[in-house]
């Protein structure tokens, strides 16, 4: 039996919401490891953001008519552990801009996954569905500028810092 239009955005809406508790919860991981005060504000904005945009699609999943009987997808779950798979969960050795790259690699992963999610709304005739993961996506793009300005000045900061190897 293949699926119809409305059960692929379902299902990929499913997939979202994995993704966007599996980076809230690894955030909050983060968070509570970091004492780096730039580094910690982006995470905990960025887990109030993750935690804002799994409940909109929830709520929008719930108005398209709710989950599919097969739960969420692999690709999903895939998102959800990704982080957590690279670093073998031993967080507690990450730097901050470590900490920084997952997150920035994470939201960027986010990024494309809405432009395919928009892309299937937009064949599926669905507006509702391809403005709210356009908003979503926009707030990722914003999310992955701020992480790559703290990542440039960490850099510029750890090379002014650097003891001087000219004679």
């Amino acid at each position: 039996m293949s699926e119809s239009s409305a059960d692929v955005i379902r299902r990929y809406l499913e997939e979202a919401i994995a993704i966007e508790n599996g980076l809230e919860s690894q955030l909050h991981g983060f968070i509570g490891k970091t004492h780096d005060a730039p580094v910690h504000k982006l995470l905990e904005h960025c887990a109030v953001d993750a935690k804002r945009h799994s409940e909109k699609l929830s709520e929008h999943l719930d108005v398209l008519g709710g989950r599919n009987a097969l739960g969420s997808g692999l690709l999903g779950r895939l998102f959800a552990v990704r982080p957590k798979v690279v670093h073998n969960d031993s967080d507690t050795d990450l730097t901050p801009d470590q900490q920084l790259v997952i997150v920035f690699a994470a939201e960027n992963g986010g990024v494309a996954y809405y432009e395919a999610l928009a892309g299937m709304a937009a064949a599926a005739s669905d507006p509702e569905s391809e403005t709210l993961v356009r908003s979503i996506q926009q707030e990722k793009r914003r999310a992955t500028e701020e992480i790559w300005h703290l990542l440039s000045n960490a850099s510029v900061q750890t090379q002014s810092s650097a003891p001087s190897e000219r004679p």
